[in-house]
């Protein structure tokens, strides 16, 4: 309706190409609905003031698909057992060799305890490992006082409180962040997306000022700097608040949907059956760009799952506008448990008084993808699949298994 506006037509996007790129069979949106569903005649109304619900996915939108594996390109074995996972019917083979990259006990023991942790406690740990002074940035949140209805009590003022430690409601920005010089961080905000400052670009810090923070990111040649910025969150109804922070976080470990664009040399993941919902699995496994980098602490095929859903919509998709691609198979559900058979031996841990260097993380990064348990009457709570842990930067991580041990 913008653009209607913009270019004064009522053609459909101002009579405008636009280009939508996704997976439908990656992680869901954020609110669990497939962007080919077609909104109710209630949300129409109440949304765009029409009376009547249009399909604008099935109306407006054409298809095609990308044939060109670029991360992968380079091992064609890896390439093809994602495709497995993506569709959700895993061959034997594919469950052979997941089941060859599972740790020897041992290790396995070391990492759990990685599970029993948050990602907040996972970050300070890093963060200790460091040998620099740390520094902690405190928000500035400013009351809207534009809504005539509002009022920041103590009641508001506690549930800001509550909000303390979840990002994730606050408009991505952190209430404290704490930093030391050489800690990795990742962007929250697209700042200059022609020199690849976007939301998910990991980097690691060198200098700490006032009113900016100086990084390096791996895929950029000279160090930038990064300043505050301002956003907005409801805290109730009519009631927002405008935050002043730097719109970084701690990247040694990060949930799945932060790191979705993210390619990764090596990756501890554990593929358990209980934390993951649809797409996760191939998420979790395709930020890798070889077989060699994959460890998993354990698995098990019920973790894979995908959406016949979403299959059905590309099938539809396939069979309207790309005739040549053949049609995806759906998953039969298999309800067997495979055992753990094959086990690799991750080497010995580094020694205490070992320096790590953080200079050169991207081209060795090791990575953790951990995850949460949940009892069973939480997940008839939700519908939503549990995020999991990933823990960057190979440079922090002997540190951290010193103190496991």
């Amino acid at each position: 309706m913008c653009l209607e506006d913009i270019f004064g037509t009522d053609e459909w996007f101002g009579s405008k190409n636009i280009l939508f790129v996704g997976d439908l069979l990656q992680l869901p949106t954020v609110n669990g609905r497939p962007v080919f569903k077609n909104n109710s005649n209630k949300l129409v109304k109440t949304i765009l003031e029409a009376a009547n619900a249009i399909d604008i996915w099935k109306e407006t939108v054409e298809y095609d698909e990308l044939t060109i594996n670029e991360r992968q390109k380079g091992d064609e074995t890896f390439f093809k057992m994602l495709d497995s996972v993506r569709h959700g019917c895993l061959t034997d083979e594919t469950i052979d060799t997941l089941n060859s990259h599972v740790l020897k006990v041992s290790m396995q023991e070391k990492y759990k305890e990685f599970e029993s942790r948050r990602l907040q406690k996972i970050n300070e740990l890093m963060l200790e490992s460091l040998e620099t002074e740390k520094i902690e940035l405190a928000c500035v949140d400013v009351f809207d006082e534009r809504s005539n209805t509002a009022k920041f009590d103590k009641k508001q003022e506690k549930k800001l409180e509550i909000l303390k430690d979840q990002p994730s409601k606050t408009a991505g920005l952190e209430t404290v962040l704490s930093l030391e010089v050489g800690c990795r961080v990742i962007l929250r905000r697209n700042i200059d997306v022609t020199v690849g400052l976007v939301n998910g670009a990991i980097g690691t810090v060198i200098g700490i000022y006032a009113t900016r923070i100086t990084i390096k990111f791996d895929h950029i040649d000279v160090p930038c700097d990064i300043e505050r910025v301002t956003s907005r969150f409801m805290l109730s109804k009519n009631l927002y608040i405008h935050r002043i922070q730097f719109p970084i976080i701690l990247s040694y470990a990060i949930t799945i949907q932060k790191c979705q664009g993210l390619p990764l040399d090596t990756a501890i993941i554990d593929l358990s059956t209980d934390v993951f919902g649809d797409g996760v699995a191939y998420v979790t496994l395709s930020r890798l760009r070889t077989l060699n980098g994959l460890h998993l602490l354990s698995f098990d095929p019920l973790s894979v799952k995908v959406s016949n859903v979403c299959i059905n919509e590309i099938n539809r998709l396939r069979s309207k506008f790309r005739k040549d691609l053949p049609l995806i198979k759906k998953s039969k559900g298999k309800k067997r448990k495979i055992q753990v058979s094959g086990i690799i031996d991750d080497g010995e841990p580094c020694s205490k008084n070992a320096k790590v260097s953080v200079s050169h993380v991207q081209s060795s990064s090791n990575s953790t993808v951990s995850s949460n348990k949940r009892k069973s009457t939480d997940l008839q709570k939700s519908n939503h699949p549990k995020k999991s842990k990933l823990c960057d930067n190979n440079a922090c991580l002997a540190p951290i298994k010193e103190k496991l041990m």
